[in-house]
């Protein structure tokens, strides 16, 4: 449902973007490029009561049961890290946590640590609204250049790609 979403409302959408972490990879769901401006995507469909407390999420079900759940947010920040080493980026990078299950109710605040937490159906307008306040003047990010480490599923007008 987030990816169609993704798709009728940007140009450039990328799945299961990776980068080298060590030996291994890390990855996140999805990247969009609007304006210049990379934002990268981690969708959670979590339901109940989403909060945090501390470095750590908690899930409240609907059935009385409590869940500690690892932070999407530090997983997000580090990719977002090794995401502009790798590259050698110097524009802004948006991490965005995104809560796409209709009954999850969230207990958290707009943002940790740099990182956006919202539900799916303030994705569009929070990236259209982010990417137009940041106005990155410099040199985008280039669509081919992520391919090396990623599956592309938008063309771009005229790219070729």
């Amino acid at each position: 449902v987030v990816y169609r979403i993704l798709r009728q409302n940007f140009d450039c959408v990328l799945r299961n973007v990776v980068v080298p972490h060590k030996d291994l990879f890390l990855e996140k769901d999805f990247m969009v490029i609007h304006k210049g401006i990379p934002f990268v995507l981690e969708i959670k469909n979590w339901k109940g009561e989403i909060g945090a407390e501390g470095d750590k999420f908690y899930q409240n079900k609907d059935n009385g049961t409590r869940k500690t759940i690892k932070s999407p947010v530090g997983t997000t920040r580090q990719f977002i890290g090794r995401m502009q080493d790798f590259y050698k980026l110097d524009q802004p990078v948006v991490g965005v946590v995104v809560f796409a299950e209709p009954d999850c109710r969230l207990n958290l605040p707009e943002e940790i640590d740099g990182i956006a937490l919202i539900r799916a159906e303030e994705l569009v307008k929070f990236i259209k609204s982010r990417a137009k306040l940041l106005k990155f003047k410099g040199n985008s990010v280039d669509p081919k250049t992520l391919l090396r480490c990623t599956r592309f599923y938008k063309s771009l007008p005229n790219s070729g790609i």
